[in-house]
């Protein structure tokens, strides 16, 4: 059966088997673990399960780091695209007012041009009058002149 304890158990059991045995140890084998660990049933190998297990949980907390970055990114990126659906709406917006207003301007310049094409008419059928008016006028005078002259 295997037991499972946290960082802190496995330092304080290291302390009290550090107390206990090492110094009765031969020369050369201070650091070799005489007890059996709940890693393994080979002695002496706590500290490099102890360094395994801190680099697991090192590589847990750089993969927990990482998928953080990633949806921080993602989230990123969805308020970027909303911004710029958001202007891009504005623009299209400013667009269509703005067409709004040519037209506008647009339909104005058109009733002052068929105004300016009215009077401009109206002058020239007032002018037409006029000449025919000084035509038959002058055919008066030389028809009068005339007949002055073959008296």
């Amino acid at each position: 059966m295997v037991f499972r304890f946290t960082p802190t158990q496995d330092c304080g059991m290291m302390r009290e088997l550090i107390r206990l045995k090492p110094f009765a140890a031969e020369r050369g084998t201070a650091l070799d673990v005489w007890d059996k660990s709940h890693y393994s049933d080979v002695d002496g190998l706590v500290r490099d399960y102890i360094k395994l297990e801190r680099l697991h949980q090192d590589d847990k907390a750089e993969k927990k780091l990482s998928k953080q970055r990633k949806e921080a990114d993602l989230a990123q990126g969805a308020i970027d695209i909303v911004s710029e659906s958001n202007r891009c709406r504005a623009h299209r917006q400013n667009d269509e007012s703005g067409s709004d207003d040519s037209h506008k301007q647009f339909e104005d310049r058109l009733a002052f041009e068929k105004e300016q094409v009215e009077a401009r008419l109206q002058f020239e059928k007032q002018l037409q009058i006029r000449n025919s008016e000084m035509i038959l006028e002058c055919a008066n005078i030389f028809s009068a002149a005339i007949s002055k002259n073959k008296e």
